[in-house]
């Protein structure tokens, strides 16, 4: 058990809790203290972190793998886990990063956005919403394994200080409904075509009855999801600056209870990730020197 520990146990523990630390440390200074580079979030929050795993799961733990007597297959179901293992405290935790250390900023106005220095999340006491100048984008995306297609009506709208204030067209606010519709090989398509028309028609209803509440409202930084929404911008046909263009999106619940159970789910998910290396080596043989080197 001594050279479990040694060999296979310990390092893992150490390269999982030491990827968490120091990618959260790096993601923490370069993206939200210090904002130096604003690339897709999509890229540094999943795409990134695991990336890194899988380097070092192919280059690192598939040595380590050969240590100890397993099926090929096993090895290989072992290697596709553990590549989620060692991401999934690092998604968690960077949601946490996001939603607790940024500040609520409380606005009496629009305008005050374009004094004030940016920040994530936003109060605005008073406003008016241009509903009439609204811009739709209607996005048909497959979810859940290809088994159904999500239908995703973005709308929004310039939101300003009075209803005859419309000079600055670089403030926005929206708002997403969405559903998914099955999409398997046997499904009436003419059927599904119908439902899927009954449903944008029946979300722009929702949306003109829909008055957009301002006192938790997050800044929309650079995503898939500010390009669906800079879309139904385009589709307006009004004049606006991109570099200084805010799209603002309503969160739910509250600003005090924005980070939800993401914590508790980090600790969570590295408990579990160094749990299955340890019930992995404990159960399992390490391969003899003579029989490693016929592998």
């Amino acid at each position: 058990m001594k050279e479990k520990l040694i060999k296979i146990i310990i390092p893992y523990i150490i390269i999982s809790t030491g990827f968490l630390l120091i990618y959260s440390l790096l993601y923490w200074l370069i993206f939200i203290q210090l904002k130096l580079i604003d690339i897709n979030e999509s890229i540094v929050f999943f795409f990134v972190p695991l990336g890194i795993s899988t380097i070092l799961v192919w280059f690192y733990f598939r040595k380590k793998l050969r240590l100890i007597e397993t099926t090929v297959k096993f090895r290989d179901f072992t290697l596709i886990i553990t590549c989620f293992l060692l991401t999934g405290p690092i998604w968690t935790f960077q949601f946490y990063l996001d939603t607790r250390t940024e500040e609520l900023t409380n606005l009496k106005s629009v305008d005050e956005i374009s004094t004030n220095k940016l920040t994530k999340y936003y109060s605005i006491d008073s406003s008016f919403q241009h509903k009439d100048r609204s811009g739709l984008f209607v996005l048909k995306t497959p979810v859940n394994k290809g088994k159904e297609i999500g239908v995703f009506c973005n709308f929004t709208c310039p939101i300003s200080n009075t209803s005859e204030d419309l000079n600055n067209n670089n403030i926005w606010i929206s708002v997403v409904f969405n559903e998914a519709f099955s999409d398997r090989v046997f499904d009436n398509e003419e059927k599904q075509t119908q439902l899927i028309s009954n449903f944008i028609d029946s979300s722009i209803v929702l949306y003109e009855k829909h008055i957009h509440k301002t006192t938790y409202l997050k800044r929309i930084s650079n995503s898939d999801e500010a390009s669906h929404y800079l879309k139904a911008i385009q589709q307006t046909n009004l004049p606006y600056d991109n570099e200084k263009l805010i799209i603002l999106k309503e969160e739910k619940g509250s600003f005090e209870s924005r980070a939800g159970t993401s914590l508790w789910w980090t600790k969570f998910s590295i408990i579990t990730s160094n749990l299955y290396w340890i019930l992995l080596t404990i159960f399992t043989k390490l391969i003899n020197a003579k029989k490693k080197n016929t592998l």
